[in-house]
C-alpha cells in the first residue's frame, strides 16, 4: 500500500532522534516523483546501508532529486540512526546546495528569452562536441611541429595526448556554457532527450560532413542487390547503436544487467564509471586513434611516403565519429547540472586519461596486425 495516502504519525521518540541527525522521517511512496515547495523531485528509495557508489550516483544521477533512505528491516533504532548518518554523510560529500533552486525563470522572461535559451542549450549539445574534436585536431597538429623538432622518436604519443586534453578542456567548457543557457528547472525538463540529444546528434552530422562527399558512390551501393554481408553489417549496427544510446535495456534483453549492476555497485573510487562507460571503453580510445592516424597521414603526404600512409582500418573518419562520444559525454556530463561542474569535469578528464590508454594499446595493436596481413612498412609502431 502506498504510506503517502495513509494519515499516520510517527513515534516521538524515532522523529527527536532522526531530526538530531539532520534527517526529516517521511512516509515513503511508491510514486516516481514527489512535489515539494511546488516543485516536482525524481525520488529514489534506498537503504541506509547501500553502498557508497549507489548513495553517490542516486544523489548525482538527477539535478532535482529527493533521496528516501530506509532504515534496515530488523535492525535496531541506533543501528539504523547509525546508518543514516553514513548515508547522510556520504550524499552531503557529493557538494550539492541545501535548498532547492528557483523553480522557474524570474518573471520578467519573455516568452523569446526563454525559446532562445533553449536554442542554445541544445546548440551546445550539437556543436560542443564537433567544436572539441575540432580544437583536438587543432592541438595534434600544433604539438607535432614541435614534437617532430625535438623528440621525433616519441611521436606520436604527445601530440595525440595533447589533442585529447584540448579536446576535453573544449567540451568541458560547452558543457558549461550549457549549463549557463538554461536554468536548473528547464535542464530538468528536458533531462534525458537533451542527454540523447547531445550523444546522437553529433554522430549524425559528423557522418554526414565526412561521408557526405560520397553520396554517388553509397546510392549506387544502395541499389547494387541485397547481400547477406550487407544484412549482417546493418544488424550489427543497430545492435551498437542500441547498446551505445540505451545499455541499460541491452544489459536487460542479454540477461547482463544483474552482474554488471553488481560490478558497478563495488566501484569505491570510481563509483561514478557507470555512467562514463562510453568515454573510457569507445569514445576516447577511438578519438585517440583517430589522431594518430590523421597525423600519419598528413605526415606521410608531408614526406611523399605513399608506404607509409595506414591501410589496415586506416581510415580515420570512422575512428573520429566513433570518437565523438568522449566530449559529448563530457558535455552531457557538466551541462545537465545533475552533478556539480567540477566533479563531471574532473571524471571526464579521468575518463579521457584511461581511455587515452586504452587507444595507445588499440593503436599499437592495429599496427602489429596490419604488419602481419599486410606486411612490414615503413609506417613505425604506433601508425
Amino acid at each position: 500500500m502506498d504510506l503517502a495516502r495513509v494519515p499516520a504519525g510517527f513515534d516521538p521518540e524515532t522523529v527527536a532522534v532522526v531530526s538530531a541527525a539532520g534527517l526529516i522521517p517521511v512516509a515513503a511512496s511508491t510514486a516516481p516523483y514527489a512535489t515539494v515547495a511546488g516543485q516536482r523531485l525524481w525520488t529514489r528509495t534506498l537503504s541506509a546501508a547501500a553502498p557508497r557508489p549507489q548513495l553517490r550516483r542516486a544523489a548525482d544521477g538527477r539535478a532535482m532529486r529527493l533521496i528516501v533512505l530506509r532504515p534496515a528491516p530488523g535492525a535496531g533504532l541506533e543501528e539504523s540512526v547509525e546508518a543514516l548518518r553514513g548515508a547522510l554523510k556520504t550524499i552531503r560529500s557529493a557538494g550539492h546546495a541545501a535548498v532547492l533552486p528557483a523553480s522557474t525563470l524570474p518573471a520578467a522572461t519573455s516568452r523569446w528569452e526563454r525559446a532562445a535559451r533553449l536554442f542554445l542549450f541544445y546548440a551546445a549539445g550539437l556543436l560542443g562536441p564537433l567544436l572539441a574534436a575540432r580544437a583536438g585536431l587543432w592541438a595534434e597538429r600544433a604539438a607535432r611541429a614541435r614534437v617532430t623538432a625535438l623528440a621525433p622518436i616519441a611521436s606520436p604519443a604527445p601530440e595525440a595526448a595533447a589533442g585529447m586534453a584540448v579536446a576535453w578542456a573544449a567540451a568541458a567548457a560547452a558543457g558549461a556554457l550549457a549549463a549557463l543557457a538554461a536554468p536548473p528547472s528547464m535542464r530538468e525538463e528536458a533531462g534525458r532527450a537533451w542527454t540523447l540529444w547531445t550523444f546522437a546528434a553529433p554522430m549524425a552530422v559528423g557522418a554526414a560532413a565526412l561521408f557526405g562527399s560520397e553520396g554517388p558512390a553509397l546510392r549506387a551501393r544502395w541499389r547494387a542487390p541485397l547481400r547477406l554481408r550487407d544484412v549482417s553489417g546493418a544488424l550489427l549496427l543497430a545492435a551498437a547503436l542500441v547498446l551505445l544510446l540505451a545499455p541499460r535495456t541491452a544489459l536487460r534483453v542479454a540477461g547482463l544487467w544483474e552482474s554488471i549492476d553488481r560490478l558497478s555497485a563495488a566501484a569505491d573510487a570510481l563509483w561514478w564509471w557507470p555512467w562514463r562507460w562510453r568515454e573510457i571503453l569507445v569514445g576516447a580510445p577511438s578519438l585517440t586513434l583517430a589522431l594518430i592516424l590523421i597525423g600519419r597521414r598528413e605526415q606521410a603526404a608531408k614526406d611523399g611516403c605513399a608506404t607509409c600512409v595506414p591501410r589496415l582500418l586506416g581510415d580515420p573518419r570512422g575512428w573520429l565519429i566513433v570518437g565523438l562520444l568522449a566530449p559529448a559525454g563530457t558535455v552531457a556530463a557538466v551541462g545537465s547540472g545533475a552533478a556539480p561542474a567540477c566533479a563531471a569535469a574532473a571524471h571526464g578528464a579521468a575518463a579521457f586519461a584511461m581511455g587515452a590508454a586504452l587507444g595507445f594499446l588499440l593503436a599499437g595493436l592495429r599496427t602489429r596486425i596490419e604488419t602481419w596481413v599486410l606486411g612490414p612498412t615503413s609506417t613505425g609502431l604506433l601508425t
